[in-house]
């Protein structure tokens, strides 16, 4: 099992009773992509994250694709691969730090800290709710 509370990169707000807004979110998936363990402060409550498949919350072939490949590459080595990537919503900007950690029994670790974020015009390109053509 992977031992998040040791880990260098993660902040164990629950364990230490301490309850704030972190710029740093992680969760940790077993060998088949399930989330076992998640920080505070995501939108969805823990008890609805736990147990499913992490490619539930991905859209898009290509960042599925990504994802799969880093998840591949370090998947039982203990080894780390970091990037940065923007996850713009309609009327924000956001720049975040990802780092993949492999942990024993093939278990990931996945770490996201928002580098910067910044509000702007809306731009229904990134509203999932926008009607899109369909040719």
């Amino acid at each position: 099992m992977l031992d998040v509370s040791d880990h260098p990169k993660v902040i164990d707000a629950e364990r230490k009773g301490v309850h704030f807004e972190s710029r740093r979110r992680w969760y940790a998936l077993d060998d088949a992509d399930r989330i076992t363990h998640v920080s505070p402060g995501w939108s969805e409550p823990v008890n609805k994250l736990l147990g499913r498949t992490i490619w539930e919350f991905f859209s898009g072939t290509a960042t599925h694709h990504i994802y799969k490949n880093i998840f591949q590459s370090i998947r039982g080595k203990r080894a780390t691969a970091s990037l940065a990537i923007r996850c713009d919503q309609p009327d924000r900007l956001i720049e975040l730090r990802v780092v993949v950690s492999g942990g024993a029994d093939r278990q990931l670790l996945v770490t996201f800290e928002t580098l910067r974020e910044a509000p702007t015009e809306y731009q229904s390109l990134w509203d999932p709710a926008a009607v899109r053509s369909r040719l």
